[in-house]
């Protein structure tokens, strides 16, 4: 996905006088967009039915909703992962056939298993069944397509189509369920109403998918065989997806099946106290990855291109390290201009919280909750700048490895501050943000002051991996020198015969 704040920098330059406030739009709705118009759709449901004296109607459909967007997102990721991988792939180097069946099978991989995962969780966790149980396995398998459906657009750049997409359909996902609620419709008939909204989206920017690579799909064994090899190629993206997303949700579900958890009629268990108050303040992560995406990801991406332009084209190693050193500076300049927005951002929120409370139908008691996820979510920004640049540099297993760290330390966190009571909740998201954040900006540091090594040692294995030149194992470290040195040799003379080379 690199390369995104690069084409908003641009529309913000063309577009005249509001283009700066487009690109801004456009860009929170790529990062943002799902999540802050769920919690806004979540809370015009809720209000809806509290006032029509439906408390625990909106308790049951609101943790309704909130699996159905967990089970979709963890379903999705990997999927996602994997095919928007292979597509950028084929988008760089200008093949365009497969695009069209690579993005119908993910689609249909990510509606499946979020299926099979609602089934296992409402099923066979918590015993739903019957026309509730149908009903959440349907609408987790049309929500799970949404994901794709977006990720694909922001990849051919659509970003216009994808801010309208989710307006439109989440509009009509609260209107639609209101409006069942007032007919008198039952849990089931209410989430099947809100996911139909989301279906709307997904068919709207799958319309523009499709129009937008319009190769008609004539066999689908070649790219499932494409999709399935890039799954054992990638495995290390898509597994570090799909950490990612349950990480983030890790410490709302350890809370869940705390004491300090409810459940709803329907056997779900959540923790409004809880949600209400961390999901809002997760919703204050806007400005930093904003500001990431349009700024620091643009500049990420012209200085990628010339450090990457400089190998090609052979120039010298003092060249290939100025170009290495310019990226590293533009990285730590980048990442100052996110902290700098963002804990401004959360001191101020952090500040006015008191105000904040009537507008955000929170409680006063949860004004201490509220800031220390603030807090929490300013340092997940980090991490969240961190470890994507850290992806970009090619380094899978790092990435993989900073999201099963963050998951790891959410869930010990989360764990040990609940043993210190209620006022000590979201602690545990703010102390594994933190932590996560620092060894992710070291591993960064380490990644761009190894670049041209780490560069040249992947571009060596690649060569290894397609030539597959027949050479005698060594036993010393000398030979092992000297196979680098030959494998280098091959790389120059690509272009000769076997033999000649």
């Amino acid at each position: 996905m690199a390369g995104i704040g690069f084409r908003l920098d641009r529309l913000s330059r063309e577009d005249g006088l509001l283009g700066p406030v487009a690109s801004i739009g456009h860009g929170a709705a790529v990062i943002a967009g799902p999540w802050l118009l769920a919690v806004v759709a979540l809370k015009l449901i809720n209000l809806n039915l509290i006032h029509s004296d439906m408390v625990e109607q909106a308790f049951s459909l609101q943790a309704t909703l909130i699996y159905l967007f967990f089970i979709s997102l963890v379903a999705a990721a990997p999927i996602t992962a994997f095919a928007i991988r292979l597509v950028s792939d084929d988008l760089f180097e200008d093949r365009k056939a497969d695009v069209s069946a690579i993005y119908l099978l993910s689609l249909i991989a990510a509606a499946l298993t979020g299926a099979v995962l609602a089934f296992c969780i409402y099923a066979g966790v918590f015993d739903l069944k019957g026309e509730a149980l149908a009903a959440a396995i349907l609408a987790a398998a049309v929500i799970s397509m949404v994901w794709p459906a977006a990720a694909f657009c922001a990849a051919m750049q659509d970003y216009r189509t994808v801010t309208v997409a989710f307006v439109l359909g989440f509009g009509f996902s609260v209107a639609a369920t209101i409006g069942v609620v007032g007919l008198g419709g039952g849990i089931a008939v209410q989430t099947l109403a809100f996911a139909f909204g989301l279906g709307l989206a997904s068919l709207w920017l799958s319309s523009s998918i499709l129009s937008h690579f319009a190769a008609p799909v004539v066999s689908v064994s070649r790219p499932l065989k494409r999709l399935l090899s890039a799954m054992s190629r990638y495995r290390a993206i898509g597994a570090g997806a799909g950490f990612g997303v349950l990480a983030i949700w890790i410490d709302s579900i350890v809370v869940w099946l705390s004491p300090f958890g409810d459940a709803a009629l329907n056997g779900l268990p959540t923790s409004p106290f809880y949600d209400s108050a961390m999901f809002i303040s997760r919703l204050t992560m806007l400005p930093g990855l904003v500001v990431f995406l349009t700024s620091v990801d643009s500049d990420w991406f012209v200085r990628m291109q010339a450090f990457l332009g400089a190998m090609r084209n052979h120039e010298t190693l003092d060249h290939i390290e100025a170009r290495s050193a310019e990226l590293k500076h533009g990285a730590e300049a980048g990442i100052f201009r996110l902290v700098g927005a963002q804990m401004i951002a959360a001191l101020v929120l952090t500040v006015l919280a008191p105000a904040l409370v009537e507008p955000l139908a929170l409680q006063y008691q949860q004004i201490a909750l509220f800031r220390v996820g603030t807090l929490g979510a300013a340092f997940y920004v980090v991490f969240f700048a961190a470890t994507t640049l850290v992806l970009n540099c090619g380094r899978d297993r790092a990435f993989l490895s900073l999201q099963a760290l963050f998951l790891v330390l959410n869930v010990a966190a989360t764990l040990l501050f609940l043993r210190f009571g209620q006022d000590y909740l979201g602690f545990g998201f703010f102390a594994a943000s933190a932590i996560a954040a620092v060894i992710a900006l070291a591993t960064l540091n380490d990644t761009l002051d190894r670049l041209v090594f780490l560069t040249f040692s992947y571009a060596l294995r690649s060569a290894r991996a397609e030539r597959r030149p027949w050479t005698p194992k060594p036993a010393r470290k000398t030979g092992a020198r000297l196979t680098s040195i030959t494998a280098i040799f091959r790389v120059r003379h690509a272009g000769r015969p076997e033999r000649e080379a």
